[in-house]
């Protein structure tokens, strides 16, 4: 996850750390070097907005 933001993991901290939580989360699902892991994120979090909206 870190290689998103930096080869070097001191600096890939300093950077992630410095971002709010959507603008991380846009990173991971159009940065990551693996596109699988792209598509995993963005599966699930269309699960969770299905999940949230069924009825009680």
């Amino acid at each position: 996850m870190l290689r998103t933001f930096d080869n070097n993991r001191d600096r890939a901290m300093q950077d992630l750390n410095k971002l709010k939580p959507n603008q991380v989360y846009w990173a991971l699902t159009n940065r990551h070097p693996s596109s699988e892991s792209r598509r995993y994120l963005q599966k699930v979090t269309r699960y969770q907005k299905d999940f949230a909206q069924r009825p009680q």
